[in-house]
């Protein structure tokens, strides 16, 4: 197994050591992940990953075979989230399962970002890197959010003919923020009903956490966002109606029906899908 990742990870570099020009190395890599991705790649390594993930870090060999399938897994799955950021319905398969036990990606590498405090084998650094190009494409945020000085893309290379990379991965340039003709970058968003309940989890889990000892400032601040961003997914989304029963027949979902219906009667919100 750790073979055939080593091969697929020679592949989704274009085959190449790095001794070829950078324009033509990316196109090489850009037309290697668009091929794995037709043979399943992704489910796959999320399936590998599942599996490493479920072993007992106790059994687990000494002699660095684990390490590298993490490494092996988590390189692949990178390559493939920096060519196919952004194909919408690649976009959406990161919220689906696809694991062992029917786990997203995106839950998967929660799990193993809290696991690498138990076990040293899981590199953090791969896992926090990935999460971030993840959450980066799952919530439609720009990769130039990612640098705040120079208005920089931190890590993408989007698609064909968008940007050139440059040899160490990183994209070219864009104009720096306030430059006359900038574009206004959008902002990020919620796109599916089920990130939207996975939100309002994650918040009453964040408020469960810190009740009665007080919010650091930095936790109030994320909550004012995750609050933003349910407003705007309020507005924008086009609910079915077993959506809206959903929201009705959950506890910790009401006081958000209740704000929908609010939006509703004063025709703030989009129309509804057909049942």
């Amino acid at each position: 197994a750790n073979c055939a990742r080593l091969c697929l990870l020679h592949i989704s570099l274009g085959r190449s050591v790095g001794d070829v020009p950078a324009p033509r190395l990316l196109t090489a890599m850009r037309q290697n992940a668009a091929a794995l991705a037709r043979h399943d790649v992704v489910p796959m390594l999320v399936r590998s990953l599942d599996f490493l993930l479920g072993q007992d870090a106790d059994t687990q060999a000494e002699d660095g075979k684990v390490e590298r399938e993490f490494r092996l897994i988590f390189n692949c799955l990178y390559l493939q989230l920096l060519f196919r950021g952004h194909d919408e319905d690649f976009v959406r398969s990161l919220e689906l399962g696809q694991g062992r036990l029917g786990a997203p990606l995106v839950a998967l590498l929660f799990e193993a970002a809290k696991a690498c405090a138990d076990n040293e084998r899981i590199p953090i650094k791969k896992v926090v890197l990935l999460l971030q190009r993840v959450l980066l494409s799952v919530l439609n945020v720009s990769d130039e959010i990612l640098d705040i000085s120079l208005g920089t893309v931190g890590l993408g290379c989007p698609s064909e003919g968008e940007k050139q990379c440059q040899p160490s991965g990183e994209a070219a340039p864009t104009r720096a923020r306030g430059q006359k003709g900038a574009v206004e970058k959008e902002r990020p968003r919620v796109r599916e009903f089920q990130a939207f309940t996975a939100l309002h989890l994650h918040e009453r889990s964040v408020r469960q956490k810190y009740n009665g000892f007080g919010q650091p400032a930095a936790i109030s601040e994320g909550l004012e966002i995750l609050k933003g961003h349910k407003e705007d997914f309020l507005r924008s989304y086009r609910f079915h109606p077993a959506e809206i029963s959903f929201m009705q027949a959950n506890l910790f979902l009401h006081d958000t029906h209740a704000r929908y219906e609010e939006l509703a009667s004063q025709g703030l919100v989009a129309p509804q899908r057909k049942a």
